[in-house]
């Protein structure tokens, strides 16, 4: 079996990870994750299944050997910039250095694809997080499907295809 891709984007502001909340009921303490976090995991996950089902793959995906994931996120530019520096991040020149963090945004996407895209996030052995302003905020994703590297051999494959 050959390597497939599946590739989507996820319109919409950028989502990240929110910290896990904690409530007091009764003599114990409940762990919950919020509200915004859940909805955008729904919204990456729903995406990915018409990606999917437009690809001709069932879901949920379970006949996979490694998987490598690309994560780029799109930030709307500040109006409040001088012209010379919208320009610059339209054109993709400038990184996103805003609030949320590149590993929150990983995190959001991989545990949003739980269960859906794969097994667990556990599976990915490679994988790739890039932030940039652009005049449409949204979230492209590609996910990389692979049985025939394992995760002993997978890092060293990346980076001859990176090389390359």
């Amino acid at each position: 079996m050959t390597a497939y891709t599946i590739t989507f984007t996820v319109p919409g502001p950028p989502g990240r990870k929110q910290r896990p909340r904690f409530a007091n009921r009764g003599k114990f303490v409940q762990t919950y994750t919020p509200k915004e976090t859940q909805l955008y995991e729904a919204i990456v996950r729903q995406t990915f299944e018409v990606a999917a089902e437009a690809a001709g793959i069932d879901v949920p995906i379970t006949d996979y050997g490694s998987i490598r994931l690309l994560v780029i996120a799109s930030y709307p530019i500040p109006k409040s910039w001088p012209k010379w520096r919208k320009e610059a991040a339209s054109n993709g020149v400038m990184p996103y250095t805003g609030r949320n963090d590149w590993d929150n945004l990983g995190k959001v996407v991989c545990d949003g694809l739980n269960g859906v895209a794969w097994i667990d996030d556990a599976h990915i052995c490679y994988g790739q997080v890039q932030q940039l302003y652009g005049i449409q905020p949204r979230v492209w994703v590609r996910i990389t499907y692979d049985p025939e590297v394992t995760r002993e051999n997978c890092g060293r494959r990346n980076t001859e295809e990176n090389n390359a």
